[in-house]
């Protein structure tokens, strides 16, 4: 049982040993943990709201243009 144990053990010790993100640039991997933190702690708190935002946003851009794409995938799907 030890031996099956120690075996799991290292196992597990080998997922959650990663290294950390690193993108080469210290102002790139700043930026890159100073998006990703919040999103990965309570996503829909942000990508819901910003969803609505684009959406009416190319509302406001293309107008009618917009519902039409969207009925025609609709319907074509």
């Amino acid at each position: 049982m030890n031996n099956s144990y120690r075996k799991i053990q290292d196992e597990f010790n080998q997922v959650f040993s990663l290294p950390p993100n690193d993108l080469g640039n210290k102002k790139l991997t700043f930026v890159y943990k100073f998006v990703t933190h919040p999103l990965k702690r309570m996503p829909f708190l942000y990508i819901v709201p910003l969803s609505l935002l684009v959406a009416a946003g190319l509302y406001v851009l293309f107008g009618q243009l917009v519902i039409k794409l969207v009925s025609t995938l609709q319907n074509g799907f």
